[in-house]
């Protein structure tokens, strides 16, 4: 039909402009190199271009991480001189001067997440080639935020605050700059922190499963001791309140029986004291 017959025109004229004198002209520039990502995988696959479109999925995977390697060193020197320039500059020309390197820092992280971007879409029209190969995260705008807690060790509120996923993506260099290294360090250390406070918590509910109905009961004891009490100084009305409050706690006693019986019949009492905690690797201890 005419829609078939408009499609099939319109791919043939591809990469085909008029001239100057009216003629159709093909522009180098307009034509599509015939890659194994321009003619998909399935093309590939029927046509015998395995191989082709395996190793150039291949080398995706690693202009990728190059390109994420790069943003985090872009990030991290853009962080610094926000730090270190900006907010110490003592006049409106040191300050411009310092925001222009900063503008400058930015436009290389924003060619390098152009890159992987790109690696990232080539990579997604090849991704059957490569099917132990994990996908590619997509890289937003928030990923490309730079905060200066990001290289602040002492500043406040960053108790819960986590790095974006670029942070950890891929293979870690050795022998980054320092501050990379002080950066990994930091967070590498305040993560621990929160596992450690998470499992200490989690020890602490288990642990509660056993002291609520502990309580409990002893409050049903302490009025208990009330009644008998009330009862040698023959005061009914004292003896009826006390009465009254321990049967409220044997019933609370006996609520918290039937609700965290799982818990305590899985989870014996856990001794904080013998509680461990991970050891830090070398390079991570200043000085080490």
């Amino acid at each position: 039909n005419e829609s078939d017959r408009s499609d099939d025109e319109d791919e043939e004229n591809e990469g085909v402009r008029d001239g100057d004198d009216g003629s159709a002209s093909v522009f180098p520039e307009d034509v599509n190199i015939m890659l194994p990502l321009t003619l998909g995988w399935t093309w590939c696959l029927h046509h015998g271009a395995k191989s082709l479109a395996v190793k150039e999925a291949k080398l995706r995977v690693p202009q990728a991480h190059d390109a994420i390697h790069k943003i985090r060193l872009a990030l991290g020197f853009k962080s610094s001189l926000i730090r270190t320039r900006v907010r110490t500059a003592k006049s409106q020309k040191t300050k411009k001067s310092a925001w222009s390197s900063v503008h400058g820092v930015n436009a290389g992280v924003q060619e390098h997440a152009r890159v992987y971007s790109l690696a990232r879409d080539m990579f997604d029209v090849l991704e059957d080639a490569l099917p132990s190969q994990e996908s590619l995260p997509e890289l937003t705008k928030a990923d490309l935020k730079v905060q200066t807690l990001v290289l602040g060790s002492n500043e406040q509120g960053q108790r819960n605050e986590q790095l974006p996923w670029i942070w950890t993506f891929g293979i870690q260099e050795n022998n980054g700059p320092h501050w990379f290294a002080e950066l990994q360090r930091v967070h590498w250390l305040r993560a621990k922190d929160q596992l450690e406070r998470w499992m200490e918590e989690e020890c602490t509910i288990k642990n509660e499963a056993h002291w609520v109905p502990a309580y409990f009961r002893n409050r049903a004891d302490f009025w208990m001791e009330r009644m008998d009490w009330t009862v040698q100084l023959t005061s009914p009305g004292h003896y009826a309140y006390a009465a009254k409050q321990r049967h409220m706690w044997i019933q609370l006693a006996q609520s918290a029986d039937e609700a965290l019986k799982f818990i305590r019949e899985s989870e014996p009492l856990v001794d904080k004291s013998t509680f461990t905690y991970m050891s830090v690797p070398a390079i991570y201890v200043p000085g080490a």
